[in-house]
């Protein structure tokens, strides 16, 4: 079942990849333009680490290899499960999901994966360019940076699904998944250092931004064994809550037919 999965996945992927390679031009410029975006974003940072030099011990460095980290992340959502963001919010909110219910798919699997972003290359690359340009990965930190980078981009999904899953509990509310994403997105972008006491606790435990924003630098300057098993358990428990949340809700969907595309 599970190779079968995969089989169906790689087919997913290459009729994205084929539809968006039909138009080379827009393909190449949605790469080049994201990979400037994300470097412009980070001029404004530059100048503000210029003048204050450290931010609560935290050197421009950190903040080029934390932004790197969760843009590449980022990267892995949108290239290999956009489907799992606003898209799977609509076709819960207006009653859509039966294509997908009647196929010998796993539902969820299926949707996450029928959407891809071609400007996600765009982000992989500037974001494995601002990490390396850090000048914190060594090959002895390698390995765990992986696997904080999977964690992160496991988070990415598992809050897409978390948020997009509320249509199914609340009438009218993809557009409120979709901000919530954004929100989610913006606050993992901000240096973890401003963060202490009970906001960091929030952002970690709570709304794990900090999981991306907070934990990786400090598991770089002060690695241990406690802060990767707290990093992959927080994503891999943040995936379980989401799919839980998502095949709870589709309980409500078959029982009121629906009822998301009645309008009253």
């Amino acid at each position: 079942m599970a190779v079968k999965q995969l089989d169906f996945w790689f087919s997913l992927l290459k009729l994205a990849a084929k539809s968006a390679f039909a138009l080379k031009t827009a393909f190449f410029g949605r790469i080049v333009f994201m990979c400037l975006n994300n470097l412009i974003l980070l001029v404004g940072w530059w100048a503000v680490f210029q003048s204050f030099n450290h931010i609560n011990g935290w050197a421009f460095s950190d903040f080029m290899f934390m932004s790197g980290l969760v843009i590449a992340a980022l990267s892995l959502f949108t290239l290999f499960f956009r489907g799992a963001g606003i898209h799977l919010a609509r076709l819960i909110e207006f009653g859509e999901l039966d294509p997908y219910l009647i196929q010998p798919r796993n539902p969820l699997f299926h949707i996450c994966c029928s959407v891809s972003d071609a400007s996600g290359l765009g982000d992989l690359i500037s974001g494995c360019l601002l990490m390396s340009f850090s000048g914190l990965i060594t090959p002895g930190n390698l390995g765990v940076i992986i696997l904080m980078f999977l964690a992160a981009a496991l988070l990415f999904l598992s809050m897409s699904i978390l948020f997009s899953s509320i249509p199914f509990y609340a009438r009218d509310a993809s557009d409120l998944s979709e901000r919530l994403f954004f929100i989610f997105f913006n606050i993992a972008g901000y240096p973890g250092c401003i963060y202490s006491g009970l906001a960091k606790f929030i952002l970690i435990f709570i709304f794990p931004a900090g999981v991306m924003s907070i934990l990786p630098i400090e598991m770089i300057h002060t690695p241990s064994f406690g802060k990767i098993i707290t990093i992959l358990s927080i994503s891999v428990g943040f995936f379980g809550l989401a799919i839980f949340s998502f095949y709870q809700g589709l309980k409500r969907y078959e029982s009121s037919n629906h009822i998301r595309s009645k309008r009253s």
